[in-house]
């Protein structure tokens, strides 16, 4: 699966906020978004009260599709991790593949080297539920197609029976009147 498509699933949901909350602990950072790279809002834990989650996914998708061609201009496919320094706060965002983004918020500038690690084995378990629940997604469609198939054939069959019984009888009485 390249791309994300959703995620319709509430066990993959609960799977990936296990992942998270665990790399909060690790890290001790505040908060983590997890974003589709077009800026939609997939979860996030920890402290988000202060953040608008909306606003922030789709800014952060816009920068990292600047980003990207930044990467260009320097013969660079693409950078897949971003850190940004502010005075209390930091964001470290990064690609899971083509799938979706993560970003963490943190306050300790100290805790970057824990972040950078944590967020690598993180992202790996995250990316792996997202192409798992596509894949399911995959097979559902797969099925409701299927279903939709044996559904319209057998619609048509009693549409061509019904009206094959009403030729068979209207040819009946036809050769009973001559």
């Amino acid at each position: 699966m390249g791309d994300y498509k959703s995620i319709t699933f509430s066990s993959q949901i609960e799977e990936i906020n296990k992942y998270l909350d665990d790399f909060i602990i690790k890290t001790t950072a505040i908060s983590i978004i997890l974003i589709t790279k077009d800026g939609q809002l997939i979860t996030s834990r920890g402290d988000v009260s202060f953040i608008n989650t909306t606003a922030l996914a789709a800014l952060v998708a816009g920068s990292f599709a600047a980003t990207k061609e930044v990467a260009s201009l320097l013969g660079e496919r693409e950078f897949s991790i971003l850190l940004q320094q502010g005075e209390k706060r930091h964001v470290h965002i990064s690609l899971l593949g083509s799938i979706a983004m993560m970003v963490v918020v943190f306050e300790n500038l100290n805790n970057v080297g824990k972040v950078r690690f944590y967020a690598k084995e993180v992202s790996q378990k995250v990316t792996g539920s997202l192409i798992k629940g596509g894949k399911r997604e995959e097979e559902r469609v797969k099925l409701e197609l299927l279903n939709f198939k044996e559904y319209a054939t057998n619609l048509i069959d009693t549409i061509f029976s019904d009206s094959d019984s009403a030729l068979i009888e209207q040819t009946k009485t036809e050769t009973k009147e001559k």
